[in-house]
């Protein structure tokens, strides 16, 4: 069986605009997949019972969060737990400055979401972001090459597995788990 790795609510691709040469390495005990746990736009469930739960289990995930949103909105994160999620081994990342179609967008305003979410990223709690995940897997080669920049990877695609709006059961996420296994 070929190698894979799983995205549980997305399809982590690896960016190809200049990102260095990267291998999957061997899994441990043999294991034949690995599995990246994301989470979009910086709920305030992300530090309350998410990480909790995933710290309990060993876990780390990635937090994908919309920088204007943070701190500003009441089921929101905090800076203040965006920093402490990211002592704790949790990646915070950038899903934009206010989350909008960067394809309707033109090349300035683009770099402006994407450097201002940066900025306050590493100001705030203390790494830049390593990584990007498009809002509405809106993108094209002109995104792809501006929110690339200097990443080791982007989300390209998402498929919302457990969220309200997309209809998961905990039966229809084992199964989904289970096909995508099964399937390389």
């Amino acid at each position: 069986m070929k190698k894979s790795l799983i995205l549980i609510g997305s399809a982590f691709m690896l960016a190809s605009c200049g990102a260095p040469q990267v291998e999957v390495c061997k899994y441990k005990d043999g294991l034949q997949a690995a599995v990246s746990l994301t989470f979009d736009d910086g709920l305030i469930d992300d530090y309350t019972l998410i990480a909790p739960c995933l710290d309990s289990l060993g876990l780390k995930g990635t937090f994908w969060i919309i920088g204007s949103n943070i701190g500003q909105l009441e089921n929101r994160l905090t800076w203040e737990q965006c920093k402490r999620l990211s002592s704790s081994g949790h990646e915070i990342s950038n899903h934009s400055w206010t989350h909008p179609h960067l394809t309707d967008m033109t090349a300035e305003q683009i770099e402006e979401e994407v450097k201002l979410c940066d900025e306050a990223i590493e100001k705030f709690v203390g790494k830049k972001p390593k990584t990007f995940c498009f809002p509405f897997n809106a993108h094209n080669s002109l995104v792809d090459s501006i929110c690339g920049a200097g990443r080791v990877g982007m989300r390209l695609y998402q498929e919302a597995q457990g969220q309200v709006n997309s209809g998961s059961t905990p039966e229809s996420l084992r199964s989904w788990l289970r096909n995508t296994i099964d399937n390389g």
